[in-house]
């Protein structure tokens, strides 16, 4: 780009940019309930994580 004699700053980061938004673009919209069913599966075992804890702390475990 600055060898070619054009003004102004390299595309670079612009240019990034536009990339990891596409990227990011993509993967949404082809694993959309891939992402869903991998979220609730965290949810529940942050929740059964938390539960156990709990339990362990009260000793009925």
């Amino acid at each position: 780009w600055l060898r070619a004699g054009k003004p102004g700053p390299a595309p670079k980061l612009w240019a990034t940019g536009l990339a990891v938004a596409l990227s990011i673009l993509i993967i949404l919209l082809e694993f959309r309930f891939a992402i869903r069913i991998t979220i609730g599966v965290f949810a529940a075992t942050a929740l059964y994580a938390v539960l156990l804890n709990r339990a362990q702390k009260k000793g009925t475990l």
